[in-house]
């Protein structure tokens, strides 16, 4: 079972950062990202031989990579002990010469391509995960390769939750007599902001089904969050200054 327990070792996983803007994360996009990694000799394939008839099996373990050893302690008592076959050093096999491109080292360094898809509504610091696809060693099975997700800041979107929220600056002519705005959404459609009343500084509109995509349920979005600043003129003049006291 010894050798059997070797061929089933599991490698270690690689963890990646990628980086996702909002818009990947409101739109979804595939990519490729090419690593370095260890890989298993494209000559030998992991053998480390010259030539495959130069791998044999071990004669001393018969290839199973562990020596059974049987003690006689007494008249009808028998202890058996199984320790690492000493001739092929637990591996089963045998080689005689060396791959010269390895030097029979079994691996080599490599380039891996991987095709990653950044799913609608997937979040900052998530992981996606690529089973088998880690490091490749002799009698190893790979490890996996993770991926996680660092969301480039948004130069006016920010994220909470399915939730966004954005921030737009009217004149105070628009927050006394009110406005007709549109913004250009993370994928370039055009939500209407409109209002006929007075908005005061800090006041937030809040519009349904225009926030983030629920990942698992991306027909679901949540809302976007709209607070405005009202800039105030630096100056006056007496005739703006008169009609403003008209007003009040």
């Amino acid at each position: 079972h010894g050798g059997q327990q070797m061929q089933q070792q599991r490698g270690a996983d690689i963890e990646l950062d990628i980086e996702a803007t909002l818009k990947d994360l409101y739109v979804g996009r595939t990519t490729h990202v090419t690593h370095k990694k260890q890989i298993l000799c494209h000559k030998c394939r992991g053998t480390g031989a010259k030539r495959a008839e130069d791998v044999t099996v071990c004669t001393g373990c018969n290839g199973s990579g562990i020596k059974t050893k049987i003690q006689h302690l007494g008249p009808g008592f028998v202890q058996q002990m199984q320790t690492t076959c000493d001739e092929c050093g637990g591996k089963g096999k045998k080689v005689t010469s060396k791959c010269p491109h390895c030097k029979g080292k079994k691996v080599e360094i490599g380039e891996e391509t991987y095709t990653i898809y950044i799913e609608k509504g997937m979040a900052d610091g998530q992981t996606i995960k690529l089973d088998g696809m880690a490091e490749e060693a002799p009698d190893t099975t790979p490890g996996d390769v993770i991926f996680k997700i660092v969301q480039v800041p948004h130069p006016q979107f920010t994220r909470a939750g399915d939730n966004l929220h954005y921030r737009m600056a009217i004149t105070l002519l628009e927050a006394l007599t009110g406005f007709d705005k549109t913004i250009e959404h993370l994928d370039g459609h055009k939500v209407r902001v409109h209002r006929e009343t007075v908005t005061r500084p800090g006041f937030v509109m809040d519009i349904e089904h225009e926030g983030m995509p629920h990942h698992s349920f991306p027909s679901q979005t949540g809302a976007l969050y709209i607070e405005f600043t009202v800039i105030f003129p630096t100056e006056l003049t007496a005739e703006q200054q008169s009609a403003f006291k008209k007003l009040l």
